[in-house]
């Protein structure tokens, strides 16, 4: 009986390092995205320059490819995020919408963000937003799931 438990309690432990080991990729992955986004960043900020230097149809051509740059890299790279979250993590957007019916698809992003304790720096830089923004929406959906402020928000995310 008792090598059975230990058994069970060794395979637990295996189980939670997979977990953790998969979190960490997870949050490389999503740090991946936030230094591609400041590349990206970079780049149209170096193309808006260009387009004030340049003439009528020049400018009109850059900012269709600023246009496309930002819409194709933003929404490619989170998709790519989200299919390896949920295979880590593959009841976590239903668990909390059966809990919190009222969370918004930015809000589940950001959960998702959260659940891998990522600072609010690297989420602005995943999501295109400052800082500043983050902890607004950080606050936003503590007040949707109406969470005591004693109750620590990370923590709460990773029970899902």
């Amino acid at each position: 009986y008792r090598e059975k438990i230990n058994l069970s309690n060794l395979e637990k432990r295996e189980l939670q390092d997979q977990l953790e080991q998969k979190d960490k990729e997870l949050a490389s992955t999503a740090l991946n995205f936030a230094q591609n986004n400041e590349l990206l960043a970079k780049t149209t900020k170096k193309l808006i320059q260009s387009q004030q230097k340049s003439g009528i149809n020049e400018q009109e051509d850059i900012q269709k490819i600023i246009h496309e740059l930002r819409t194709q890299v933003s929404s490619d790279s989170f998709r790519e995020f989200e299919l390896r979250f949920l295979k880590v993590h593959n009841d976590f957007y239903d668990k909390l919408m059966a809990d919190f019916p009222n969370l918004s698809p930015n809000d589940l992003k950001m959960c998702a963000l959260l659940r891998l304790n990522l600072s609010s720096k690297d989420i602005a830089n995943i999501l295109h937003m400052s800082s500043a923004s983050v902890n607004v929406t950080r606050s936003r959906i503590r007040k949707k799931m109406k969470l005591p402020k004693k109750t620590n928000f990370i923590s709460f995310l990773m029970g899902y």
